[in-house]
């Protein structure tokens, strides 16, 4: 399938208040590497959402944030560790935390509906200690969206339900505690 691409391939500032605050144990990880992983998950979710939008259901459900989980699990194995259960429960609410922060913070750029977020980079803010800072580019049209005129009203109208559904697939009880 040939990719639609957009007019705009700009790259777009994704900012993370508080995102080290948030994560816990992650800042341990290079956060370029974790947020690489972290958008494939969120991605897959905002489609999983748009999904359940225009036909009623999400497909098969897998297990939230699996690439994320990965690259947690197989990088801390590298070092020789292996997780006890209740180490193993606070990376994934962790996880599901810092999966959380890059959805708020896609949330409020142009094109987090309509396109895929081609992740470039992240690095902790120069300016303001805890906070990060990444770089998207939105290049490929979602295909569940093919036909729709999106537009920022259209944007601003979906993005509280769109917001909830997939903050659901990755595991939102954590924002309730």
């Amino acid at each position: 399938m040939k990719p639609n691409l957009s007019l705009n391939t700009q790259p777009e500032l994704v900012y993370l208040p508080g995102f080290q605050w948030e994560v816990g144990p992650l800042t341990e990880f290079d956060p370029h590497a974790l947020l690489r992983e972290i958008n494939d998950d969120v991605s897959k979710a905002i489609g999983q959402a748009l999904d359940f939008a225009n036909t009623g259901s999400i497909g098969e459900l897998t297990q939230p944030l699996q690439n994320s989980f990965m690259y947690v699990g197989t990088t801390l194995s590298s070092f020789g560790k292996d997780l006890e259960l209740d180490e193993a429960k606070v990376y994934t609410r962790a996880l599901q935390k810092a999966a959380l922060c890059y959805l708020d913070g896609l949330s409020n750029t142009s094109m987090w509906v309509s396109h895929h977020p081609n992740f470039l980079a992240a690095a902790y803010s120069k300016d303001s200690p805890g906070d990060l800072e990444a770089m998207v580019r939105y290049d490929i049209r979602r295909p569940q969206l093919e036909g729709y005129d999106v537009t920022p009203a259209l944007v601003r109208e979906v993005t509280p339900t769109l917001l909830y559904v997939t903050k659901q697939l990755l595991g939102a009880a954590v924002e309730a505690e």
